[in-house]
């Protein structure tokens, strides 16, 4: 073998097919500082939807006492079927990673996320993200094959393009 980077099967096998996310581009060596201050930046301009849901039910955590409302709040941090974003650090090049996005979980999407982060930049007149080169949004994947590209295609652009109705309805009264 070749040190621990295991064969190129063993690192495709970490990012799932189909998922949404982004992918970040650092330079070598910097890869635990990118993928901090990329989840850091995304909690901050991509506010969670729970937290908004949070506030409603405060009524019923005041009940509780601080050390059993820490408690239940670290058992949910902790939670991986909780989480908003999951890294993939074994992407098959070096000096990338997948920051894999969970809408179930209330991620947003990963247009949606860099839109915001540029929008951020260019507010605060810096980049918050020091190390991140790149940030290319991927809203899905699919098997290297021209029938499963064709149909990953046809979904990306009925989602991004949808046909005007009122085009087709003049058409055919003509």
């Amino acid at each position: 073998g070749r040190g621990g980077f295991g064969g190129a099967n063993n690192m495709q096998a970490n990012v799932p097919r189909g998922t949404p996310g982004l992918l970040v581009t650092f330079p070598t060596g910097k890869a635990s500082q990118t993928v901090r201050e990329m989840l850091n930046l995304l909690d901050e301009v991509c506010p969670a939807a729970a937290d908004a849901s949070a506030s409603a039910d405060a009524s019923a955590e005041k009940k509780k006492d601080i050390a059993s409302r820490l408690e239940d709040e670290l058992s949910e941090l902790r939670d991986e079927s909780k989480q908003r974003f999951k890294v993939h650090r074994g992407v098959g090049v070096n000096g990338m990673v997948f920051i894999q996005f969970c809408p179930e979980n209330g991620a947003p999407g990963p247009l949606e996320a860099a839109l915001a982060i540029l929008k951020d930049a260019v507010d605060a007149k810096t980049c918050k993200a020091r190390w991140a080169t790149r940030l290319l949004p991927v809203e899905t994947s699919s098997y290297a094959s021209l029938e499963a590209i064709g149909e990953m295609a046809e979904k990306l652009v009925a989602k991004h393009f949808p046909a005007p109705e009122e085009e087709e309805k003049t058409e055919g009264a003509g």
